[in-house]
């Protein structure tokens, strides 16, 4: 559960409205999230920690998340891209379990300046977590991932973003050549939902 903030603060903010009390409890949920420990933290604790923070919570399946964390962790990540953030949850894990001086790389298109504050939080050691808004496969953000990675290969790249197969299968295409030989694709919700089923 978020804290409240006390009468006399939110009576003085009133007159900011919503944007700003959003803003403070994202980043005080954030300054939480940032103090949790991360060497030897378990891969199930870490999800638990993120999904109790509402405003973060990962639209994940904890077993399938999980089982995808200690996999990544195995490969020691360097570089790290996730397309389709959305509260980033899974932001904060991939700052878990890359290494102190990973580069993190997050795409989305409706990233507004409040999430990335609170996801640039996140970085833990010499990480650095780089904030990219904008549609996935616009060529401007295609050249800002290109130029964060500046040579670089990606160790990791999760797929959350638009859900349908032609989006995702053009995420793929776009951004498998920045990955390293034996580092991990990954995509979320591949699987048929109920209107492709059922009709």
């Amino acid at each position: 559960m978020t804290p409240r903030l006390p009468a006399g603060l939110r009576t003085l903010l009133r007159p900011f409205g919503a944007p700003l009390l959003r803003h403070l409890r994202l980043q005080a949920g954030a300054r939480r999230l940032a103090a949790l420990p991360a060497a030897g933290a378990e891969p199930g604790r870490l999800f638990d920690a993120v999904f109790a923070e509402e405003a973060f919570r990962p639209l994940q399946n904890r077993a399938e998340f999980v089982g995808l964390m200690r996999r990544c962790a195995a490969l020691r990540p360097q570089r790290v891209l996730e397309i389709g953030t959305a509260a980033g949850g899974t932001a904060f894990l991939w700052t878990r379990l890359a290494e102190e001086d990973a580069l993190v790389i997050l795409v989305d298109r409706a990233m507004d300046l409040s999430r990335r504050l609170a996801f640039r939080r996140f970085a833990r050691g010499r990480q650095r977590v780089a904030c990219v808004a904008g549609a996935s496969r616009a060529p401007r953000t295609l050249d800002r991932v290109r130029g964060l990675l500046a040579g670089a290969a990606l160790d990791v790249l999760f797929i959350d973003g638009d859900q349908g197969y032609e989006a995702a299968s053009a995420d793929l295409a776009s951004y498998a050549p920045f990955v390293r030989p034996g580092g991990l694709i990954a995509f979320h919700d591949v699987v048929p939902d109920h209107r492709v089923r059922f009709g």
